[in-house]
């Protein structure tokens, strides 16, 4: 059992840092992109919405790993699963599914309005 506590801790560990990592570098190449581009006034233009949602996006990500989940989420779910594992589990299935959601659309916005298939 302590084994598997042990390699069970480990994988969060590399996992939350593969998490932090990829945020970071989304950041990076997102920032290069428009920069290289110079398309800083298309975040004004209403036809690229979708430049905004991803934005957006990004953000609401960034904020719950690298500020929410560790200061304030963790010990709060922590304390709720164990008091009712079941509806933690939902609400953490529900949760995930709406980010999920969120994240195809914004993915299927973007491709769609680069290639200016949006009006």
């Amino acid at each position: 059992m302590f084994i598997g506590n042990l390699l069970s801790s480990a994988w969060r560990s590399r996992r939350r840092r593969c998490r932090r990592v990829s945020i970071l570098l989304v950041a990076i190449s997102g920032l290069y992109m428009i920069m290289k581009l110079d398309g800083w006034d298309r975040f004004v233009d209403a036809l690229f919405w979708w430049l905004d949602l991803m934005v957006v996006v990004w953000v609401l990500f960034a904020l719950m790993v690298y500020i929410l989940e560790p200061l304030v989420m963790h010990r709060l779910f922590h304390d709720f699963a164990l008091q009712e594992k079941h509806r933690a589990f939902a609400l953490a299935t529900r949760l995930h599914v709406i980010a999920l959601c969120v994240s195809a659309f914004t993915i299927a916005a973007g491709v769609l309005g680069s290639l200016g298939s949006l009006p």
